[in-house]
């Protein structure tokens, strides 16, 4: 489980970004909902909330919030990978 969650969660921020870039809060708001059960999942219950609130914006059309809360989430992500490859 570990080793899934290394290697997809910056792949799905990739996805993210992506999306973001080229407008698509569609895809942006899905992939965040995709990452969810696996950070439920490892135990990084911060950026359950996070994930939400980034939905929302994305489905409300709030790009500008969308991607000043994805900053947030890809430090938090950051971090948690991190502590995991110590630990791992």
């Amino acid at each position: 489980m570990v080793h899934t969650f290394l290697k997809e969660t910056p792949a799905s921020i990739e996805i993210i970004e992506k999306a973001l870039s080229e407008r698509n809060l569609t895809i942006a708001g899905k992939q965040a909902h995709k990452m969810k059960p696996s950070l439920v999942m490892m135990g990084i219950d911060a950026l359950k909330p996070l994930l939400k609130e980034f939905e929302e914006f994305c489905e409300n059309g709030e790009e500008t919030k969308a991607d000043a809360l994805l900053v947030e989430i890809k430090k938090i992500s950051q971090s948690a990978m991190e502590e995991l490859v110590k630990i791992w």
